[in-house]
């Protein structure tokens, strides 16, 4: 199963498509060269995902997103946010 997802990784990296792998809350992200161990994640939280030039990974953890909001509508607004930075 891990190399499958291994090569899923490698196959869409840089499409905007990642590969988690999920046991209970714990999350880790599934990157071509290194998995990231994200700890205990909220199922509404998004994260985003950087890449270094020298290729290193780093996954930053956001707020969860509020029940009572529009997952979708809250994700396009954090994507739109960071087409600014």
């Amino acid at each position: 199963m891990y190399a499958l997802l291994k090569q899923q990784a490698q196959a869409t990296w840089g499409t905007g498509a990642t590969v988690v792998a999920k046991a209970g809350l714990r999350l880790w992200l599934i990157a071509p060269e290194q998995d990231i161990d994200l700890g205990e994640v909220d199922p509404r939280s998004p994260f985003k995902i950087e890449q270094t030039d020298g290729g290193a990974v780093a996954v930053t953890v956001l707020t969860p997103i509020a029940e009572e909001d529009d997952v979708e509508a809250a994700l396009t607004a954090l994507r739109n946010e960071s087409r600014l930075d």
